[in-house]
């Protein structure tokens, strides 16, 4: 039975408290006393527990996390064999009980990302077999005092220090601390002297220490001093220090002797004027710097002390610079002696140093991945550099490709308008190519093994070319062409790329044709999408290729026909055509030529005036006809009857002799959704041409300033949801619910203008 019930997971929800459904029956909360587990997370609906709950007295775990609960009634307090409690993510939670101390037996206390709290009880310290707290991403202030009476205490998130409340002096009585800690607004202890001897070397099992200052302001002799108190056990793994104010790091700040660090961050330390000797931490990977804007030089500090047994940076794989402001120069480690610095260094990145002008490292064996970012002053050469094969340039004027990059596949340049790319280079690796406004393109020749090929606003790109040492066929599988307005054709004889599906060319104002014997050429090609380009004017001689399953045609204004055989694409299931105001008939034998058309939408095109002869194929399932007046002046002859798919339609145009809709047997019989939009003399709906829909479940009716009334005979009754906006005589009609409202009474979702 429900009542003898020890584990509960996922709750009904009731207006009158919290009852569990079983077999019809409902059974509330506090009659199934033998509970022990009870899960509630997620149920958005729940804002708060009842008093009752009390009655539960052998519950040992409690998950209401995820939920819009306020506050905790005080007799959960009653608990008394409550173990484990989860409260995270509730964002709407703003206190604790007050008798929380009362919970005797509780070990797990999860408040994480309970953004609304912003304390814990005063007597938390009575929690005395508490062994875990995380209250990170909440909004306390500050820690409750006496808290380093938690002796047990293993796991504490996050130790905010305060001026009235819990001081540093409570931090350092726990010793069992393990896992990860984050110390914060480290500036509000009261006087330096109050850290000394609160360090945190007892902590041997802690892993992840993050300490953080707040404020931006400049006080290097107290900050020093409450760093230099904090160095903790040299068995932890890593560390970010956060907000620091002062101008050199304490000594314990990269010693050696901290062996089992492997990531490290320095943060936001603004009056730093140099950086700690981290290079000779041996086993740092991952090191990442950021926003230290005294730092002018990296020099011969950073690597460390120099001994010959010791590689600098022996371990590390990872390096990251951000927003150093600046930073103007970054000096090698030895001339003489180089690759003895960064060994294994796989990743280095440089992110917003505007002042950095020269200093890359020359020589980084391992090196895999190179990434530069808003760093336009710098001169320099790629470091040399066997293994790399990913380079990214963003606004990086002068770094200079100056030697054959043998194993790059993957080049990304962006806003480099002075960057060089020597084309006599060695780029027969090359897989992905992305250029992103570099001026110095005119011609580019596309490499024997390139997969992916973007370029947009390269505005003085002229042609791709094919050298005649890379006669083969291409492995290109994308090539996606943007906002090059000189970019003027292809390669003479077209594109031999057997393996390219996917094909964009947008916004490329002198581009007349596209590629020769694509039909024959470009036998894998399944997405073709040409928009923006106004010299085009059909398709190339011979068709497309016919495993096409998705044409986009936009904003061409001269497209003007299709090949006169039409479009022998069998696979072809989406068909777009848009503001081709020059085209004149869609392809022949369309109802033949393409029997998997799924999707036909044809806009803006107004001198379209007929599908066909033989119509549309029947595997269609969705058309739109929008702003096509010349094509909606013979709907008569449609003969969308035919379509025994056709479950979507959308019709919209500026016809004026257009005063009812539908015409009586112009739509398909198995509709499901009909939008009717923007006619602008359309007064009623056709009682006729709506009868026969019996299985419409959507209408949309927009801006149709002048409808005043429904059909006649209402609306199918199979309707679900009527939408109707911009339809300001209708709308005023069915406001006063009278004869028109009538009609759509039966409609169970109903959006009407005024509603909203």
């Amino acid at each position: 039975m429900p009542e003898r019930l020890r584990t509960l997971i996922d709750l009904g929800i009731s207006y009158r408290g919290l009852f569990f459904s079983h077999q019809g029956r409902q059974f509330p909360l506090p009659m199934m006393k033998y509970l022990r587990v009870v899960t509630l997370f997620h149920h958005k609906n729940i804002t708060e527990l009842p008093d009752s709950i009390e009655e539960l007295i052998l519950l040992r775990y409690l998950d209401i996390s995820h939920t819009h609960i306020e506050r905790l009634p005080n007799t959960i307090c009653k608990l008394c064999n409550l173990q484990i409690l989860n409260l995270s993510h509730c964002q709407r939670l703003v206190a604790l009980p007050r008798d929380m101390h009362k919970l005797i037996k509780l070990e797990i206390l999860n408040l994480s990302c309970c953004g609304c709290l912003v304390a814990l009880p005063r007597d938390m310290h009575k929690l005395i077999n508490l062994r875990h707290l995380d209250i990170a991403r909440t909004g306390m202030m500050e820690m409750p005092l006496n808290l380093g009476k938690l002796k047990c205490l293993q796991t504490l998130s996050t130790f905010i220090v305060s001026n009235s409340g819990c001081g540093i002096e409570e931090l350092g009585k726990l010793t069992n601390l393990r896992g990860s800690l984050s110390v914060l607004v480290l500036q509000n202890v009261e006087s330096p002297t109050a850290a000394e001897g609160r360090n945190l070397r007892n902590m041997k099992y802690l892993e992840n220490l993050e300490l953080q200052f707040e404020g931006d302001t400049n006080a290097s002799e107290s900050h020093k001093i409450v760093l230099d108190s904090l160095q903790p056990h040299t068995s932890f793994k890593s560390l970010t220090i956060d907000g620091y104010g002062g101008t050199s790091f304490p000594d314990w700040v990269g010693d050696a002797s901290f062996s089992n660090i492997v990531s490290l961050g320095l943060q936001n330390c603004k009056f730093c004027c140099s950086l700690p000797p981290l290079g000779q931490l041996p086993s740092l990977q991952d090191l990442s710097i950021l926003g230290l804007d005294g730092v002018v030089t990296i020099d011969r500090q950073f690597y460390g002390s120099g001994s010959t047994s010791i590689k600098p940076f022996g371990a590390l794989k990872s390096l990251r610079f951000y927003d150093i402001l600046e930073w103007k120069e970054w000096s090698p480690f030895e001339v003489e002696n180089e690759g003895r610095a960064f060994p294994n260094l796989r990743d280095l990145s440089i992110y917003d140093c505007p002042k950095l002008t020269s200093g890359l490292p020359t020589h980084l064996p391992s090196l895999v991945e190179l990434s530069i970012y808003d760093c336009p002053q710098l001169v320099a050469s790629i470091p040399r550099a066997s293994s790399l094969c990913k380079l990214t340039f963003t606004d990086c004027n002068t770094v200079l490709l100056n030697e054959s990059p043998i194993g790059i596949k993957k080049l990304s340049i962006t806003s480099c308008g002075k960057l060089e790319l020597p084309m006599h280079l060695n780029y027969s690796s090359l897989e992905i190519l992305m250029l992103d406004g570099c001026g110095f393109l005119k011609s580019f020749p596309l490499f024997p093994k390139l997969r992916l090929l973007e370029i947009s606003d390269c505005e003085d790109l002229e042609s791709l070319t094919v050298g005649e040492q890379h006669e083969q066929d291409l492995l290109l599988s994308q090539i996606n062409i943007r906002r090059c307005p000189n970019f003027s054709y292809f390669p003479q004889g077209g594109l031999r790329a057997p393996n390219l599906k996917d094909f964009t060319i947008y916004n490329c104002k002198s581009l007349r044709s596209l590629p020769e014997k694509m039909h024959i050429l470009l036998p894998s090609l399944e997405k073709l999408d040409i928009e923006d380009c106004p010299q085009i004017e059909s398709f190339p001689e011979g068709g497309l290729p016919s495993n096409l399953n998705k044409i986009i045609i936009g904003r061409c204004p001269n497209f003007a026909y299709f090949p006169k055989g039409g479009l022998r694409a069998p696979n072809l299931r989406k068909f777009q055509i848009r503001n081709c105001r020059s085209l004149r008939s869609l392809p022949n034998k369309m109802h033949i030529l393409l029997p998997s058309l799924e999707k036909l939408h044809i806009i803006d095109c107004p001198q379209v005036e007929s599908f066909p002869e033989g119509g549309l194929p029947t595997n269609l399932n969705e058309i739109s006809i929008l702003r096509c007046d010349k094509l909606f002046a013979s709907r008569l002859g449609w003969g969308l009857q035919t379509l025994p798919c056709v479950r979507r339609f959308e019709i919209s145009g500026k016809s004026e002799d257009a005063e009812s809709f539908p015409d009586e047997g112009l739509l398909p019989t198995n509709l499901t959704y009909l939008l009717i939009g923007y006619f602008p003399n359309l007064k009623y709906l056709d009682t006729k041409g709506l009868k026969h829909l019996t299985a419409l479940e959507e209408l949309e009716i927009t801006d149709c300033h002048k409808l005043e009334r429904m059909s006649k005979d209402g609306l199918p009754a199979s309707l679900l949801t009527l939408r109707i906006d911009g339809c300001p005589l209708l709308e005023k009609e069915l406001e006063r619910k009278e004869e028109e409202w009538v009609k759509i009474a039966h409609v169970p979702n109903k959006y009407i203008g005024w509603m909203s």
